[in-house]
Parts: C-alpha cells; sequence; structure tokens
C-alpha cells in the first residue's frame, strides 16, 4: 500500500484485508477535524473509506447505508462493502458522478439536478417505516429546543430586526411546539446538502454521506438549502416537482385530525383531482342511503339478478398520487406524508 495519505496503521491492515495488492491512497477528506475519509485503488478494484468520530455516528451510518440499499439505486446511493465497530471504519463502493457543491453546471442543468434531488429524496422519504416512541420524544424535545433558541436570539437581536422579521421570529417561538405534533416524520438524510449530492450526465443524480440519517421532521431536509442555496436562487427551488416544493402551514382551528387523516397530513383542497381521489379512496363502503335499487334486467326472476345470476359488481379503480418509478428508479412501496412528485 502506498502511504500517500496519513491512515492510522490498524486501519492499513483492515483496508489490505479487503483490498489486497499494492493500493493507492489518497486523502478525500472536508477541511475539518472529524472529517477522515480516503479513496483507495488497487488495480481495478477501488473504495472509500472512512472513519466516524463516534459510536454513533457510526452507528447510524450503516443503519443508513443498509436503508439506501432497499430505498435507491445502485446509481444513486454507494453500497457498505464491510464495516468495523472497533475502528469505526466502513468501506463504501464508488459512485459516479461529481460533488455538486462548487460544480460549474449550466443554469438548465442545475435545475435539473435540483428536480432529481427532490425526486430522490420524496423516494427516500417514501421507505420510512413509523418512528419508535423514543425517537418521537427526542424529535420532540429538539424542537422545542428550537423554539427556545429562537426565543433566545430575538431577545439578542431585535435591535437589528425590522417588525416583519421580528414577528417571524415570535411565530418561530410561539408555534413551533404545538407544529411539533403535527409535522410529518420520516426516516430522514439528515444532511440533504449539495457537498453530499454527486451529478453524472448520464447517470444522473446520487447521494452519499447518511451519518446523520434517523427519524425527524422531513420539512427539516429542506433547511439549509432555503437559507443557503434557494434563497439567491428560487429558480432551483421552483425546479423541484410541484408538489414536493416547502410551503407555508396554515393554521387550522383547534381540534383533533379528521379520523380518516392522520396528524400532518396536509388535503390538497387547491387541486380539486387530488381531492376528489383523496376522497374516493376514504369513501365508506356501504351505500349512500338514498341510492335506489338496481333495476331488474329483462327476463330475471327478482329484483337486481338475471337469468344468468347476480350482476357484475362495478370495480374502481383507486386514483394513485404517486408517479410511476424511472428506468432504474426503485418502486415506491407506501406513499410518502407529502404528495407525490
Amino acid at each position: 500500500m502506498t502511504p500517500d495519505a496519513p491512515l492510522p496503521s490498524e486501519l492499513r491492515r483492515w483496508i489490505s484485508s479487503h483490498l489486497p495488492g499494492n493500493a493507492t491512497v489518497t486523502d478525500v477528506s472536508w477541511a475539518r477535524d472529524d472529517s477522515r475519509v480516503w479513496h483507495v485503488a488497487a488495480g481495478i478494484d477501488e473504495a472509500f473509506v472512512k472513519l466516524s468520530p463516534t459510536p454513533e455516528d457510526y452507528a447510524r451510518e450503516v443503519r443508513g447505508y443498509a436503508y439506501a440499499q432497499h430505498a435507491l439505486a445502485a446509481h444513486e446511493a454507494p453500497r457498505l462493502l464491510a464495516a468495523d465497530p472497533g475502528l469505526q471504519a466502513i468501506m463504501t463502493s464508488p459512485l459516479p458522478g461529481r460533488v455538486v457543491r462548487g460544480l460549474a453546471l449550466e443554469e438548465q442543468e442545475e435545475r435539473r439536478v435540483h428536480e432529481l434531488a427532490g425526486r430522490l429524496l420524496y423516494r427516500w422519504h417514501s421507505h420510512s417505516e413509523p418512528a419508535p416512541d423514543q425517537d418521537r420524544k427526542h424529535i420532540l424535545a429538539s424542537l422545542a429546543d428550537q423554539a427556545e433558541e429562537a426565543a433566545s436570539c430575538l431577545k439578542s437581536t431585535a435591535a437589528y430586526l425590522d417588525t416583519a422579521q421580528r414577528a417571524l421570529i415570535e411565530r418561530v417561538r410561539d408555534e413551533l411546539p404545538q407544529l411539533a405534533e403535527e409535522l410529518p416524520v420520516v426516516y430522514r438524510h439528515g444532511d440533504y446538502s449539495t457537498r453530499n449530492w454527486l451529478w453524472h450526465p448520464e447517470h444522473g443524480h446520487g447521494v452519499i454521506d447518511f451519518a446523520l440519517a434517523a427519524h425527524g421532521v422531513a420539512v427539516e431536509e429542506f433547511v439549509w438549502l432555503c437559507g443557503a442555496v434557494w434563497a439567491p436562487r428560487p429558480d432551483l427551488k421552483d425546479a423541484l416537482p410541484r408538489r414536493l416544493r416547502p410551503r407555508p402551514v396554515r393554521r387550522r382551528a383547534a381540534g383533533p385530525a379528521p379520523a380518516d387523516r392522520p396528524p400532518g397530513c396536509v388535503l390538497p383542497e387547491h387541486r380539486p383531482h387530488q381531492a376528489r381521489a383523496h376522497a374516493r379512496r376514504t369513501r365508506p363502503p356501504h351505500p349512500r342511503p338514498h341510492a335506489r335499487p338496481p333495476v331488474a334486467p329483462h327476463g330475471s326472476g327478482r329484483p337486481g339478478t338475471s337469468a344468468a345470476g347476480p350482476p357484475r359488481a362495478r370495480l374502481r379503480t383507486p386514483i394513485s398520487t404517486n408517479h410511476a418509478p424511472r428506468p432504474g428508479e426503485p418502486p415506491c412501496p407506501r406513499p410518502a406524508p407529502y404528495p407525490c412528485p
């Protein structure tokens, strides 16, 4: 192994056991203290090796890779090749493409990247299982902490804010704890920023780094993008499929959610065709009280029957809001907690 990067001796031996031969190692870490990532090439074989900074990061990332293999295609997410909990080391397959952050793209191609990023994230969320009770408690506590942080920031920055800005922060302080029970919870990527996006002109959009993957509020996936990318480039947010774009939450009157709708589910009242589809899916199976009995066909012995037997039941095809998977995309097993792009 060529020592082109500072590898711990134990990690060097572990890599050699999986990629034998004269390997070339290149340090590809981010410019921060807790980032330790290497690209390893041995002949025709290559892989990425990462040392997780904490046992919690290691456990989350291993679970994230297992989830990614189930949710995304091989060209959309790397595959876990080996892992060692003692070293907190993971070895993963390479993914085609280049990191999107800092990548020079034409505006049309950049909008295409954001569109595909939205579709990929939707399919990622679609495979979510219900969050365990402990995770839900952690989520509620986290949102309460964010509300307290907003209140603290308001005290220290009020003199620099105008009336509208102060009112916005006050709403966050006052409403976020109540919204916590209503917001959709999914298994998040956790760091869905452009530094973790890969783009290849032929293979399309991919995603890496699952160290923060865990259950959480779905809208938090968009916070960094809204503040750092989409604020100066609203056309990139508009490139997302319309039904996936973050939109303000309209507060409704206090009271329990309807029985046919889970908390946090936003009905598409402004899209009549989806509202009608929702009504058909949730309509009670029994007939309407005012419906007339079926008319007996000619030659039948009793109402609603014929000589050939009982009438055929009319089949009602359910209307789905899910999109058909594109070539190479795994199908969505269930709808995500927001409309499909």
